[in-house]
């Protein structure tokens, strides 16, 4: 998969599945490989059961919500959300995966969840390269809407009884 030869990588990585199909490694692996050849659903299956065979192993659910968060387009992001929430609960000082959570928060609409989420993420250090992002997030999520301007109103028009069977 490094070298860049993914039908090679998917073929060994069957292999391992086919020889220990119990071993989440192996279907996390396939899934790896099946994400980068952009084979979703099959992707979606392995990641699925190497969550199952590993729960306490929080790559594995970053995996499987970094992949419905990319894959489908925002119509899963509530399941992504909360495999993320699982992650950060098993692995709370991964700036980057505390980054990931906040942006599926701020997809969702969940202003003060992402807010959270960003925070957390620059309180354990995320990198250098992450931090000014985050910092631009959490600047455009606190950013306070402009006051309404004064729009004068319209005097009320008093229209004829018959105005409306005339139109």
């Amino acid at each position: 998969m490094a070298a860049g030869d993914l039908e090679v990588a998917e073929a060994r990585a069957r292999e391992l599945v086919a020889a220990a199909p119990r071993t989440a490694e192996t279907h996390a692996l396939l899934a790896e490989v099946l994400v980068a050849r952009q084979s979703w659903q099959e992707g979606e299956v392995h990641a699925i059961l190497a969550a199952t065979l590993a729960p306490d192993e929080a790559q594995n659910r970053v995996r499987l919500g970094l992949l419905l968060y990319e894959a489908y387009g925002g119509r899963r992001d509530h399941e992504a959300a909360e495999e993320l929430r699982e992650a950060a609960v098993l692995r709370a000082n991964d700036p980057e995966l505390l980054a990931a959570l906040g942006r599926v928060e701020q997809r969702l609409s969940r202003w003060d969840a992402a807010i959270a989420a960003y925070e957390r993420a620059l309180a354990v250090g995320a990198a250098p390269d992450t931090t000014a992002e985050i910092q631009g997030r959490l600047e455009r999520l606190r950013r306070a809407p402009p006051p309404a301007p004064d729009v004068a109103t319209s005097p009320t028009v008093r229209l004829p009884p018959t105005a409306e069977r005339h139109y």
